[in-house]
Order: C-alpha cells, then sequence, then structure tokens
C-alpha cells in the first residue's frame, strides 16, 4: 500500500477525534488511532506519538487526520513526545517519496531522516497478578525464589526488572527466567510504560589557552636565520618564533591570539585543518594549556576567515550559471565536471554564498571519509560560525542541537554525509554533493535510498538548485548530462594552470615483493629532496588470508563465507564483514599441520616491509584500523601537514578529500584489488578511486608523479585513468553496459533472500520468483527476472542469500515487479526478504 498523499500545510493543526500514525515497522500502511480529548488540542502534523502496537508501546509520526479507511475500534494514543512538530511539510512529503520509491513503510522513512532523535526510552514493568489462594507473603519460614519476587513486587505496587534484580541482590539473568514463568502463570502481569529522558547535565568541553610566555614580548632574533618556512608569517612574539618551522602549529598561535587568547579545541579543530594534532605539541613546549569545562552550549564565531580566491575562466561561468539559478528560484540540476583540484570547491562556496546574499541555506553533502578537518576548516574558514558541522562521530545531544538549531535558521551552511540532506533548514536554495559518484551517498539499511536522488527531490519541493561535483562523474549521472535532464559545467585545468601529475604504469608481472625497483627508488628520491609521498592500499590488515601449505585450505570465517585476514598488530585473524575476532592459529583447523603461510598484502604488511627498506623514514598508516582512538585521524593528518610524516600510507582514506602542497609521489601499491569484482561496476569504481588518488600530487609547483603498480597494464580502465581520459573510458563502458542491459540502459531492483537454514531459504526464493514473475508476465515493456542466485558472498553474518535481479526499461515496472516480493510468506518465519530498488552493492 502506498504512503497516504501528504495533506496541505493548513491541516496541520486538528482537533480531529483521530490521528494518522506512521509507524517505523515494516508495514507499508498508517495506522489510525483514537485521540485522547485532552490531546486534541494539542497535536499536530509532524509530531511524534507513543501509540500501542501489539503488546508494545512504538513511537511513531502523525502524518494526518481523520483516515477515511479507519476501523470503528480502534487504540488510544498514549501520549505525546513532541510539544511542536519536530518535522516540517517539506520533511514529510520528502520522505513519503522515499517511502514509495524505495519499498519501505513511511515511518521507517522518517526514521531515517532524523539521526539523533532516539525515541523515548521504555520500560517493562512487573506488578502483582492473580493471587494464588492463601498467599501470605513473608509468612513462610524459608522463602523460595517465587516468593521472594512475588513479595519485593507486591511491596513496591510496580517495579522494573532491572530494579527487581537489585532489590533482590541478583543479576537480572537469573531473575529473568523465574519471572518469565511467572508471568506465564498470571502471577505477575508484565506492562510496558515510557520514561521521560532525564538531563545528564552540562557537557564538558576541552578549552585551548596560550600561556603567558606565549603572549610575551621577545628581542629581535640576533641573526638572520633564513627564509621562513612555507606559510609562516614572521612577526616578534616568541610563540612564532618557537614554531617558525611547524607552519600549522604558527598558525594555531595566530589563530588563539586573534580569539583573544582562548578556544574551545572544538571549534580552533573546525576552523583550522590538522590543529587537533598541534595543539599537543604546543602544550609540550610550554606555549598553550587545555582544560576541561562545562559548556554552556554557546557557540563560538571566531574562526580564521579564509579570503576569496580569484576564479579563472571556467569557474567564473559555472558561478555565474548557478548564481543566475538560485536568484530566479528556479528548478536546475548541474553537474560540475572537473578535474582533481580544478577548484570544484570554490565553486560550491561562491553558490552557497549566493545563497546566503538572498536569504537563503544551503546543504553541503560529502562522503564520510572526505569529512576531514581541511574540508571543515575551508567551509568555517568562509561561513564562520554560521556553519554547521553533522556527521556520525557527534554524540545524539550534539546532533539535536544542530537540527533544531538549523530549525530556528540559527545556520547558513550545514555540511555533512548523506543523512545532512534531511536538515530542516527553513528555506534550502542549494545543495551541494560532492564527489558525487561516490558510493557512500548510498544507504544500504532500510530505506535504501541514494542521497543523489534525495537531494534532487528536495530541492524540486523547495525550489532550490542541486550541484554534483565531481572529477569522474558517475556514468548514469553523466548520462542524463548528456540527454539533458541535467546542466553539465565543465572545469577543464587545475587552478593556478597547475599540470596533471604523470602517471606511470608499473608492470608486477615476475617482480617479486611488494614494491617494484620503480618505485622504491620514486621514494628514496623523494625522501632525500625532503618531500611528502602518499602511499596507496585499498586492503587494510597484515595479510588477507591465511593458507595451510600442507592441505591447501585457508583459514575462513565460521559466519561468512569469506577467508580471515591476519593482523600483525594484535596476532589475531579477523572477519571484515562480522567483525569475529580470534588469535592467530598455530595449526590448520583443518588438517592439524604446522605449515601456516601469510598470502596477499594488506597495509600492515606494507608498513613493516618500507620500514625495511627505509629505515628511518617518518611513516604513519591511515586505515580504520589506526584510527580507532578519538582523534587519531585528525592528528595523522595534522602531522602530515605539518611535515612530521614524510610517508602516509592508508586505503581510500588517503584517496579523498585531502590537499597537501608538498606531496609529490603517489604511490599505488596494488591498482587491481576491485576490478575483477563480481559486479558490473567494478571497473568504474577502479577507475574513479585511481583517478582520486592520483589528484593528491602535484598540487603545488613542485609538480608530482603517480606509480600504478599493477599485474593488468593493458586494462583498459588503468591505461585511460593513466591518461586522465575519463571521456574514452566512459566510450568503452557505456558500449558494455549496453550490450549486457545495465544502467543506464535499464532500472534494476534487487531481492535478496537470506536465513540460517539455506532449504528454506531456497524455499522462500522460489516463492518470490514465482510472484515476481506473475507481475512481469501482466507487463507488455520489457522486463526480465534473473535468478535466483548464490550471492557473490553467499553467506554473510551465519546466513545464507540468494538474489533476484529484476531487470526493466521503466523504474515503475521493476518497482511495481519487487514490490510483489514483499508480500507476506508463510511457513518461513526465519526468512528476511529484502528489496533495493536501487541496488549499489552487487555482492
Amino acid at each position: 500500500m502506498m504512503p497516504p498523499p501528504v495533506e496541505p500545510a493548513a491541516s496541520v493543526r486538528s482537533t480531529s477525534a483521530v490521528a494518522d500514525v506512521a509507524l517505523p515497522v515494516p508495514v507499508r500502511k498508517t495506522f489510525a488511532y483514537r485521540i485522547p480529548r485532552p490531546l486534541r488540542a494539542q497535536l499536530q502534523r509532524g509530531c511524534r506519538v507513543n501509540v500501542p502496537f501489539g503488546s508494545r508501546l512504538l513511537t511513531g509520526f502523525v502524518v494526518g487526520f481523520d483516515p477515511p479507511d479507519a476501523p470503528a475500534e480502534l487504540k488510544e494514543v498514549h501520549s505525546i513526545v513532541d510539544p511542536e512538530p519536530l518535522v516540517d511539510e517539506s520533511l514529510l512529503a520528502l520522505t513519503s517519496w522515499i517511502a514509495d520509491r524505495t519499498l519501505c513503510s513511511w515511518g521507517e522513512a522518517l526514521r531515517a531522516a532524523l539521526p539523533g532523535h532516539a525515541p523515548p526510552r521504555r520500560e517493562k514493568i512487573l506488578s502483582l497478578g492473580a493471587p494464588r489462594a492463601g498467599d501470605l507473603f513473608g509468612a513462610q519460614t524459608i522463602e523460595t525464589l517465587e516468593d521472594r519476587i512475588l513479595t519485593t513486587v507486591g511491596e513496591a505496587e510496580e517495579l522494573s526488572l532491572p530494579k527487581l534484580a537489585k532489590k533482590l541482590g541478583m543479576r537480572v539473568a537469573d531473575v529473568q527466567r523465574e519471572m518469565q514463568r511467572l508471568v506465564r502463570a498470571g502471577r505477575l502481569r508484565l506492562s510496558e510504560r515510557v520514561v521521560g529522558r532525564t538531563p545528564t547535565g552540562l557537557p564538558r568541553i576541552k578549552i585551548v589557552r596560550l600561556t603567558d610566555a606565549a603572549l610575551a614580548p621577545s628581542d629581535p632574533p640576533r641573526s638572520d636565520p633564513g627564509p621562513p618556512a612555507r606559510g609562516v608569517v614572521v612577526a616578534e612574539e616568541p610563540a612564532l618564533t618557537a614554531v617558525a618551522r611547524a607552519p600549522l602549529q604558527a598558525r594555531c598561535v595566530e589563530m588563539l591570539r586573534e580569539a583573544g587568547g582562548e578556544i574551545p579545541l572544538r571549534d580552533l579543530a573546525a576552523s583550522l585543518a590538522g590543529s587537533r594534532g598541534a595543539v599537543p605539541r604546543l602544550v609540550e613546549k610550554g606555549l598553550a594549556t587545555v582544560t576541561t569545562e562545562l559548556w554552556e552550549g554557546r557557540d563560538v564565531e571566531r574562526h580564521v576567515r579564509v579570503p576569496e580566491p580569484d576564479l579563472n575562466p571556467a569557474q567564473r561561468t559555472a558561478v555565474d550559471a548557478i548564481a543566475e539559478a538560485v536568484r530566479s528560484k528556479s528548478h536546475r540540476v548541474f553537474l560540475l565536471h572537473g578535474v582533481t583540484g580544478s577548484g570544484k570547491t570554490e565553486v560550491y562556496l561562491r553558490a552557497m554564498a549566493e545563497a546566503r546574499r538572498l536569504g537563503r541555506q544551503s546543504i553541503l553533502l560529502v562522503p564520510e571519509i572526505t569529512l576531514t578537518p581541511q574540508t571543515v576548516s575551508r567551509v568555517r574558514g568562509r561561513f564562520g560560525g554560521r556553519a554547521a558541522v553533522f556527521h556520525s562521530r557527534l554524540s545524539d545531544a550534539e546532533r539535536r542541537r544542530i537540527w533544531h538549531g538549523a530549525r530556528r535558521g540559527d545556520y547558513d551552511v550545514v555540511l555533512g554525509p548523506r543523512s545532512a540532506v534531511f536538515t530542516p533548514l527553513p528555506s534550502v536554495g542549494v545543495i551541494v554533493l560532492d564527489e558525487e559518484h561516490d558510493g557512500a551517498y548510498k544507504q544500504e539499511e532500510t530505506p535504501r535510498y541514494q542521497a543523489r536522488d534525495v537531494a534532487i527531490e528536495r530541492a524540486r519541493l523547495e525550489e532550490g538548485v542541486v550541484v554534483m561535483g565531481s572529477a569522474t562523474p558517475d556514468i548514469e549521472t553523466h548520462a542524463r548530462g548528456t540527454a539533458g535532464e541535467l546542466e553539465i559545467l565543465r572545469l577543464p585545468d587545475r587552478v593556478s594552470d597547475l599540470p596533471l601529475p604523470a602517471v606511470q604504469l608499473v608492470d608486477l608481472r615476475g617482480t617479486k615483493g611488494i614494491f617494484s625497483n620503480e618505485l622504491l627508488e620514486a621514494v628514496g628520491d623523494r625522501l632525500r629532496k625532503k618531500e611528502q609521498i602518499i602511499l596507496f592500499l585499498n586492503r587494510r590488515g597484515f595479510s588477507p588470508f591465511v593458507q595451510c601449505g600442507a592441505c591447501g585450505d585457508a583459514i575462513r570465517c565460521g559466519q561468512c563465507a569469506v577467508t580471515l585476514t591476519y593482523h600483525r598488530v594484535d596476532e589475531s585473524v579477523r572477519c571484515h564483514y562480522c567483525d569475529h575476532v580470534t588469535p592467530m592459529p598455530e595449526a590448520c583447523p583443518v588438517c592439524r599441520a604446522r605449515r601456516l603461510y601469510l598470502r596477499g598484502t594488506g597495509t600492515q604488511r606494507v608498513e613493516e616491509e618500507l620500514r625495511r627498506q627505509f629505515p628511518d623514514v617518518r611513516l604513519a598508516r591511515l586505515d580504520s584500523d589506526a584510527v580507532r582512538r578519538p582523534g587519531a585521524h585528525e592528528d595523522i593528518l595534522g602531522r602530515f601537514l605539518d611535515g612530521e610524516i614524510d610517508v602516509l600510507l592508508g586505503t581510500q582514506m588517503v584517496a579523498k578529500g585531502l590537499d597537501f602542497p608538498r606531496v609529490t609521489l603517489v604511490g599505488v601499491v596494488n591498482a587491481d584489488i576491485g576490478l575483477h569484482l563480481p559486479d558490473y561496476r567494478a571497473s568504474e569504481r577502479t577507475f574513479q578511486l585511481l583517478a582520486q588518488v592520483a589528484g593528491r600530487a602535484g598540487r603545488s609547483e613542485l609538480g608530482g608523479d603517480v606509480l600504478v603498480q599493477t599485474r593488468c597494464p593493458e586494462h583498459t580502465c588503468l591505461k585511460t585513468a593513466a591518461q586522465h581520459d575519463d571521456m574514452a573510458f566512459r566510450e568503452t563502458e557505456i558500449v558494455q553496459r549496453k550490450d549486457m542491459r545495465y544502467p543506464p540502459f535499464a532500472r534494476l531492483a534487487s531481492v535478496l533472500v537470506r536465513g540460517p537454514d539455506l532449504s528454506r531459504v531456497e524455499s522462500a526464493a522460489t516463492i518470490v520468483r514465482d510472484r515476481v514473475a506473475e507481475a512481469v508476465l501482466d507487463g507488455s515493456r520489457w522486463i526480465e527476472v534473473l535468478g535466483p542466485a548464490p550471492a557473490p558472498l553467499a553467506q554473510l553474518r551465519g546466513k545464507h542469500r540468494l538474489r533476484l535481479l529484476i531487470k526493466g526499461e521503466l523504474r515503475e515496472d521493476v518497482r511495481a515487479a519487487a514490490a510483489r516480493a514483499l508480500e507476506p510468506l508463510t511457513g518461513h518465519p526465519d526468512v528476511e526478504v529484502i528489496v533495493d530498488t536501487d541496488p549499489l552493492d552487487m555482492l
């Protein structure tokens, strides 16, 4: 059933007797509830309410009143969560569209649109049930556990399970089984109530202050110290003299002085990329102190103000086109196609500044991996405290603060990953998607939305402009531009006329070891010149698998159809899908032979080999294993920017969102990872990743080179990437897509059937296929169903996985066929059916 149409704004408040409520349950309908008379004048569309659903209390969203199909007998609304609507009319319309597009319930879409707004806490409450004849609490000489439970609950009248266990001096697990028996016997009654969240007090925040020594006057230097380091302003203050060879520390001191000597660490970090890592070194030098103090929610607006650079002709053309669309309040979609380093970010900033001048707000979406201190500081440097950063590392309280601040109009710009597209700004004029091709814009849990499409729909609802930027646009996006569905703006050259780096493919066939001679020589040359290097390998750990030399078997995960990765740091083997960890075995689990060999290469192995080749190298590894500690990511990037690290080695964390002028060499350790995956997008993803990582080199007058190690040097993907020729790659790829009837020449839907028992999964998949096939036969246009067949990852987290793929000419036909797969399955309670109407991950 489709979600009901969004009602006009005039019906926002109502004194109706029945509310239409969208619940976050996988049922594609809304539910009617009677509104108690005392609540009728308070309830509005967009408010959250607590309602009974079966034996539970759920929090849902009021999306209308007096639904025409409401039954005569209705349960009542339990309570109102929000005194004012949490969701406005625009967001109601947008989430209704998402529910229809992704085949989820409206409540599930609304829940996803409200990150940080957890429903009120619920508590299971115990009370006495029917008494047993002759019960005399406390009269027995020897009390059983049953007697103690009934006596304790009876004295308190109502009691939660944790409090009951505490009063009995027992563990919850030890009380729970007896409690459940008493509930089944009717001796105890189990109910549920909503518990208000009590304030936890003011949060604490770190404040950075300059010391008296840093502010004291200094004597002029006695001799000429030579030219200052790049980016350092020569000054008489001892603070700047002490950090003359550390440009990032010098800039921190300058900013602290501009702010009156003190500033919250979070604001310093947001305004100046890498400063979180530089502050401890200022403390070591006696130039600053860091204290933790209570924070009352104030916003400090002392941010580094970055001057606007001059635009080149291509940038000016792009800015003028976008600004004209913003001024005319016409919904238009632009693809900003610019090579790496071409100044796309400056175009974004100018477009958002134009929206601010007109009294409208902007959303800047970036993949989470590119939400680096550099990105944040550029935005804060232009918009100061009127820019908010919204990301997954924030606490729920901080997310709610930004959410409500955005509703009040406190911010002109909100920067964040895909979920930031839902930020409730009063009048969105511009939505930017940087690196629009990135897979991170796809939500892989319900609702499985594509942020590109959501951004376009939101901009349409609010008469706004969408700007999608990329050096390597998604093939489908570019095809839409070619077809005239959106406008393409091109930035063909780097700013300041800097050339693109030279890219060399290095053939690894016949090479033993991790590094070719060419890459080793290039690394040694840059180290001698005191220049910086980025090495890229999109595989973490030490070795991707461990193999037995006797039987040939590899150590595998018991829950997933994958091998375990060896991690040298803690001598463990890990599954990178379900996070299962076990110590490295001494013998083969199959044949018990003690002949285990490490196969393949991960970032930890590259790190070890590089240190062996260059013992004095200052190296840092940047992958998800290395940044588990809070602040580690910022610290590593700050040290690299400050010149304290020679080589930055990492996964795709080093490929995007970074701008380091002294990087003159990028080395791709193995370009073939991901190139041969069973996914029609494998070549495109590899091309995009190589183009992005190559773009980290040559961003100053020092120039740059890129060495790409591969065993497939003749592959079209690698050859075109080496030539910076995305058009040639696209022309080759588009022919294959057309021949195989893949997007943009078809619409897809994935139907995944999974469960713990393979025979039940196979039976359910057959039923699902038959239903989908019936829908396909009803249509006159081309549409077909492939499968069911084992997914490439046939088992994941203990569940067997079969997949059907629906391919068709029109989206509505494919979606209608996929909807049949969601009909209830009888006799298969442990089997899940997951439908993705715009699949990105085919594994």
